[in-house]
């Protein structure tokens, strides 16, 4: 009877809360794992015709942010 009963009322209250955390913690894990395995371009200076949706990052430069990193949005 478990099987019959599980397939018509779903799952019990207490697997949903178990099963919350879990999957959260999967599903930021991956996130993490995704960012830091994504490659990053190095460029040695701002393009001209750099896209509008990019930031840059000019490395050895100083500036507000900080003192070996200049940001600058095209």
């Amino acid at each position: 009877m478990g099987k019959v009963d599980r397939a018509f009322y779903g799952p019990s209250q207490t697997e949903i809360i178990r099963g919350v955390p879990h999957g959260l913690g999967l599903g930021v894990a991956l996130a993490l794992a995704a960012l830091v395995l994504q490659p990053v371009a190095k460029a040695k200076e701002v393009p001209r015709d750099a896209s509008i949706a990019g930031a840059w990052a000019k490395l050895g430069a100083v500036a507000v942010a900080g003192p070996s990193l200049q940001f600058s949005m095209p």
